[in-house]
């Protein structure tokens, strides 16, 4: 999955001169690291945007479709960062009375997670053969990439460039649809497909499997 975003995120200077490219997606965070246009290395970390939205869950004592919820709409990778005037309505389970948190309080059950994730993933890309800085940083994407403030935390503990990757595709209104970063996996296989279009006319195998990929995408989004 990792190739596949790096296809729709990653630009030729950025394969060439070095980047880290992180993708957490739901179940796992996919690491993979670009140089001198070469994959250097891959790792696969376990943890995700699942877990975060599990850790709320327990945490404010709800249910895992509500903590997706809470996420989605007030998430912050930064407990600093957070407004502790805003306050969010939690719904009760099992008959429990519905409380009030703020989004601080919210902060701080994703942000642990989100430093052991980031926290992994350096560790996976210390462990390419590269020397030295790489040249453009960290790029961040997949479901995850979305919350607030994460290119901060990135920096902090990084200490290098961070950004957040957007997947590129140029295909009129559909492209507005999908240029988000938990599309970027999807996306990175519709381009591969696009640009070996000849090997789908010659019955290649692998890229029939592609397509069978993006037809399960497109029939899930829509």
């Amino acid at each position: 999955d990792s190739l596949a975003s790096a296809y729709s995120v990653l630009s030729t200077d950025e394969k060439k001169l070095g980047v880290a490219l992180v993708d957490i997606g739901g179940g796992t965070t996919d690491i993979i690291v670009y140089y001198d246009d070469g994959v250097h290395h891959t790792g696969v970390i376990p943890y995700g945007g699942d877990t975060i939205t599990s850790d709320i869950a327990q945490g404010v004592q709800t249910t895992l479709e509500q903590a997706e919820m809470l996420k989605c709409q007030y998430g912050n990778s930064k407990e600093a960062q957070s407004d502790t005037e805003l306050n969010i309505k939690v719904n009760g389970v099992g008959g429990r009375e519905p409380r009030m948190i703020s989004q601080k309080d919210l902060a701080s059950f994703i942000e642990p997670r989100m430093r052991e994730i980031i926290l992994f993933s350096q560790s996976e890309i210390r462990k390419s053969d590269i020397r030295g800085a790489l040249t453009f940083g960290i790029v961040l994407t997949g479901g995850g990439a979305l919350l607030n403030n994460i290119e901060d935390l990135a920096y902090e503990l990084f200490g290098q460039p961070s950004k957040i990757g957007i997947p590129n595709i140029e295909n009129n209104g559909l492209a507005d649809t999908i240029r988000d970063p938990m599309y970027s996996t999807a996306v990175g296989l519709i381009n591969f497909a696009i640009d070996h279009h000849d090997d789908v006319e010659d019955g290649s195998p692998i890229m029939g499997a592609f397509f069978e990929r993006i037809k399960d995408f497109f029939s899930n989004l829509f």
